[in-house]
């Protein structure tokens, strides 16, 4: 018996319920925005996984995985008709929209937006690359070979003019998002 089983037969020992209107249940399936859920030996289907159902394509939805277990909550007052998830045990995805920013989470990662510009850049080692490039150009010099007029001259060029700056990453870092 794994631990969810455990803490939900001592929950029953102790009283029964939770509080009414609360059931623990087993996840059976998930789509879109409702799962199918099992309270002992019941099935129940189209649990929300969120409480308020509108129009508005904002959205906070956390989607629990098969086989973990959620707390869920009967709106309808006993009749097991409006059931909603409060909370849940393991989570398989969380997808957060408001307005035009949307951030999707899952065992693959985080995306921003649709994830479509590519990989966050570690900073550190971007800058690290960088400097050493501006330090290759600056102490850059040439050999150089020729003649005046019959008798061959060899030397060094002179490095650039004007050396580049270093890079400093408080210039182009974004504090406000970290990995």
């Amino acid at each position: 018996m794994d631990i969810y089983s455990k803490i939900k037969d001592a929950i029953k020992e102790m009283g029964g319920t939770l509080l009414p209107g609360l059931k623990i249940a087993k996840v059976v399936s998930c789509s879109g925005y409702t799962c199918t859920v099992q309270i002992d030996s019941l099935q129940l289907k189209d649990v929300r996984l969120r409480a308020v159902i509108n129009n508005n394509d904002d959205k906070v939805i956390l989607t629990p995985k098969t086989g973990s277990y959620v707390l869920v909550y009967d709106m309808s007052g006993g009749k097991m008709r409006d059931l909603v998830v409060m909370s849940c045990s393991e989570v398989e995805k969380i997808e957060i929209k408001t307005e035009n920013t949307t951030v999707d989470i899952d065992k693959n990662g985080v995306r921003i937006n649709g994830g479509n510009l590519g990989g966050l850049v570690n900073i550190e080692e971007l800058t690290n690359k960088l400097n050493a490039l501006v330090n290759a150009f600056n102490s850059h010099t040439h050999s150089v070979s020729g003649t005046a007029g019959e008798i061959p001259v060899t030397g060094t060029a002179a490095s650039v003019a004007s050396p580049a700056s270093v890079f400093n990453k408080t210039d182009y870092e974004d504090t406000k998002v970290k990995h």
